[in-house]
């Protein structure tokens, strides 16, 4: 505690301090936000995500696809050797 100030100052030379840290932070922060919406470097990460997201789609019905062909192709050829179902 800073003894040249009476306790009530000190409290309020604190509290300034305070407010003046998150009036720093809130500014840091639209700058921030702004910086980013101005950077054209996230728009080609957004444009990657939807890329991989539309591929990872694309690969996931081709297995859905394919696969329902793959079992029926085994099973007619289990039944043709067979003779029977599998």
């Amino acid at each position: 505690m800073d003894f040249a100030l009476s306790p009530p100052m000190y409290f309020l030379s604190r509290m300034a301090a305070e407010v003046r840290f998150t009036k720093m932070t809130l500014q840091t922060i639209r700058t921030s936000i702004s910086k980013f919406a101005k950077d054209e470097d996230g728009l080609t990460i957004v444009e990657y995500a939807v890329a991989g997201g539309l591929i990872t789609v694309a690969v996931a019905a081709m297995f859905v696809t394919l696969g329902g062909e793959v079992n029926t192709k085994i099973t007619a050829l289990c039944a043709a050797v067979k003779g029977a179902a599998c």
